[in-house]
């Protein structure tokens, strides 16, 4: 109310964004169908390995504090390797959630041989191991 009097406002007061699969999102329309009048889905296709390695990077850049000064054509995926991340992405199937989680599992093993011998480079066989274990975790879970 402002002086008294009701007004309604063009536009939404909060922008709620959700993710989760086209199974989890025909789920919630049978459950609420009044939400479909108030939501627009949007599809995010997988990522190829060279927009995985960019995901990487920025996420790197946003921890060190160098986000705004990202520059998609020169940048470093450090402690990673290309190759590491192609088998990430590949485990992953190109989904931007699971490139990070697989890419966490990889730092928590290269942080453990950065403990041993000093070396915290996430390789080809560290992101072999992880996303084998991973896999491993989600089919007992399935």
């Amino acid at each position: 109310d402002v002086f008294g009097k009701a007004q309604t406002l063009d536009e939404p007061i909060v922008t709620l964004v959700m993710s989760g699969t086209m199974i989890y999102w025909n789920a919630m329309l049978s459950f609420l169908p009044q939400i479909a009048d108030r939501t627009e889905p949007l599809d995010v296709p997988s990522l190829n390995n060279a927009k995985a390695k960019e995901f990487v990077g920025r996420r790197i850049a946003y921890a060190q504090g160098r986000i705004d000064t990202f520059d998609p054509d020169a940048f470093d995926v450090y402690p990673f390797s290309d190759d590491s991340i192609n088998v990430i992405n590949t485990a992953a199937r190109g989904n931007p959630r699971d490139i990070r989680m697989l890419a966490r599992g990889c730092q928590q093993v290269a942080a453990e041989n950065f403990r041993k011998n000093s070396d915290p480079t996430v390789d080809k066989e560290i992101a072999s191991l992880v996303c084998q274990a991973y896999a491993t975790i989600l089919g007992e879970v399935k």
